[in-house]
């Protein structure tokens, strides 16, 4: 038997695509102060929550509801608004955990996006970036201000406020990122040398 003995693989021809090298400017900074004051907020919302678990999940209630537990779980956990717990609450009571739940819970489903577009999207413009990092918190702030005081109906300003901000920043992101990767002659020379790469690795294997 012979052994076939394969040319060495060319390196990824990445080094086109990757300069110019981004420098940051100092409003890059801005940037990064809004996202983490974002976080911080975030992280707050759960106190409006806390504070309606202490109010209706109380030993009382437990007595009455559920006599047979004999350590009734502190605030009400692991309820979070649709559960066994819940469904003893009145009305009124299920509708106020319930709003401060989903505020608090779109804020998480959003928080990853918006941080990454923060600071993706800060790169390469950091000045747009920082001012729609504050549009989306100002847009937070009276999100859940609204859910928790009307509902559903007092989200509306606040959603969208922060989906405009989310739209510039992603624009700004997907724009940045496509100009410094060099524009459409970059896909074309990616697709291109990916092309000779796999017929490079591939054609031993043909001869």
């Amino acid at each position: 038997t012979t052994t076939r003995v394969l040319p060495p693989l060319r390196p990824f021809p990445s080094a086109s695509i990757m300069s110019p090298v981004i420098e940051l400017a100092p409003e890059y900074g801005l940037v990064l102060v809004v996202s983490a004051i974002t976080v911080l907020h975030c992280m707050l919302q759960g106190i409006p929550i806390g504070r309606l678990r202490s109010r209706f999940f109380t030993k009382e209630f437990f007595s009455k509801n559920f006599p047979g537990i004999k350590s009734p779980p502190k605030g009400g956990y692991p309820d979070m608004g649709n559960g066994k717990y819940s469904e003893k609450l009145t009305l009124e009571q299920w509708e106020q955990f319930n709003n401060a739940q989903r505020a608090h819970q779109n804020y998480l489903e959003n928080l990853p996006a918006a941080l990454l577009l923060e600071v993706a999207g800060g790169l390469f413009f950091p000045r747009l970036a920082a001012l729609s990092a504050i549009l989306f918190l100002v847009g937070r702030v009276i999100y859940g201000i609204g859910y928790r005081a009307s509902g559903p109906s007092g989200r509306l300003l606040g959603a969208i406020l922060s989906e405009i901000a989310l739209l510039v920043l992603l624009g700004a992101t997907l724009y940045g990122a496509f100009e410094h990767a060099g524009g459409a002659s970059a896909w074309v020379r990616l697709f291109q040398s990916s092309a000779q790469d796999i017929e490079a690795f591939v054609a031993p294997y043909f001869k």
